[in-house]
């Protein structure tokens, strides 16, 4: 197998944000490293960050932020084209790559970087691999992504310069199809497009940008100790918890929603925990400003966990029975959802798009409607019931993949592009 020196692209990083997509992207680095030759990490980073400073000296476009781990400037990214013109920052990325003889560039995600980056570093590198890895929709919507339609909760099920129009008035349908032109011009300058669910694969098959696109499902490196339940709480059937981000596409209203439903209807019979914010970060989402009465009476049962150190999230996993995943848009591949499943809970989740994909219902957790709190307040009646359905759902998970399994395919579609 020829020598394998990588560069691994991403839009963040995960000591900024703690989006998935950027904590696969590191997790994978850090091993690519063990088990390639090389691996460098470049991750897109805004100018300004936490509460307005900046980590950039004047005229600065990439520092290091950690042994191989440089953080670059990205201002001259085009939301809308999903393009950068920041050629002087691409040079000083082939440059650093040129020193380390880099023969394997690998994009996860193109947001903040340029879907055109790839372009010009294979004009620099021509004998390279060339991989994306697609972490969501953004390349056929707009919309950050996520496939739902602008001030509303309404998913599309597919793309369309008018649909994307409407949308977005200010853009015309020209506009739109122009994107959707750069964005299949950009990607043929990946020899490899893979995608870790298959929803999100065939949803941009299906957009015409591209005929191929391999599954590679993620990895964790997350793993739960050995007796991962001794000495927990006998009524692990009655916990629930939220782990993410306080966004309004999570479905942390639908959660709160149901779990006041619940409570009123039932009693103090449940704990619903939320890892991820305090309470006035979740007031901040307009959906839940109306519940703060409700939140209030039930404090002693609605906890607010406030933020969490991701490396913790299994320990925090284990306190609760259930996980829950309310996420109201499509979504791709959830980390939560594996290190629920390392931590051997059960998954209540939308039954749509990625979920889907990674819970088996009935077998390892249960779906519920989409942005309905009344359906996700009966599945909790449901698993309230008793102790015996959490039992038959645990004793069914299986261990999740590891980011070693994960960076073997990748090698693998490195080593075929190489020869």
């Amino acid at each position: 197998m020829k020598t394998q020196r990588v560069a691994v692209l991403a839009h963040s990083h995960p000591a900024l944000t703690k989006g998935g997509g950027e904590i696969v992207a590191h997790r994978s680095f850090r091993h690519l490293q063990q088990v390639c030759d090389h691996a460098t990490l470049f991750t897109a980073v805004p100018l300004r960050v936490r509460s307005g400073n900046s980590i950039f000296s004047r005229d600065e476009r990439i520092v290091e932020y950690d042994s191989e781990e440089f953080l670059l400037q990205s201002d001259r990214y085009d939301d809308f084209l999903g393009t950068t013109d920041d050629w002087k920052l691409l040079d000083d990325i082939a440059s650093i790559c040129d020193k380390r003889k880099i023969n394997v560039f690998h994009f996860h995600h193109f947001f903040q970087l340029g879907v055109n980056a790839a372009a010009y570093l294979r004009s620099r590198f021509p004998h390279a691999a060339f991989v994306l890895t697609l972490h969501e929709f953004l390349s056929i919507c707009y919309q950050h992504g996520q496939m739902i339609r602008r001030n509303s909760r309404l998913r599309c099920n597919r793309a369309s310069p008018i649909d994307c129009h409407l949308c977005f008035p200010e853009h015309s349908k020209e506009e739109f199809r122009l994107r959707s032109s750069l964005f299949e011009h950009f990607f043929a300058s990946f020899q490899a497009i893979t995608a870790p669910s298959r929803f999100l694969a065939e949803m941009i098959k299906d957009a015409g940008l591209v005929n191929d696109i391999l599954l590679v499902q993620n990895g964790t490196s997350c793993s739960a100790p050995e007796n991962v339940d001794h000495g927990c709480p006998i009524d692990l059937h009655a916990r629930f918890a939220f782990f993410g981000q306080t966004t309004p596409y999570k479905g942390l209203d639908v959660y709160l929603t149901a779990a006041v439903r619940i409570l009123e209807k039932l009693g103090s019979i449940a704990t619903f925990s939320i890892y991820g914010c305090d309470i006035a970060g979740a007031l901040r989402l307009p959906a839940i400003q109306s519940l703060a009465s409700s939140l209030n009476k039930w404090s002693g049962n609605i906890v607010f966990r406030g933020v969490y150190d991701p490396q913790s999230v299994i320990s925090h996993m284990q306190t609760c029975g259930w996980v829950v995943v309310p996420s109201v848009w499509w979504e791709n591949s959830p980390i939560v959802i594996q290190e629920a499943f390392a931590a051997g809970r059960p998954v209540l989740c939308s039954g749509i798009g990625g979920m889907r994909e990674a819970v088996e219902h009935g077998r390892d957790g249960f779906y519920f409607r989409p942005d309905d709190p009344l359906d996700l307040s009966n599945t909790f009646e449901r698993c309230l019931a008793g102790p015996q359905t959490w039992s038959n759902l645990r004793a069914n998970i299986k261990a999740p993949r590891t980011i070693e399994i994960m960076n073997a395919e990748y090698v693998k579609i490195y080593s075929d592009i190489l020869g």
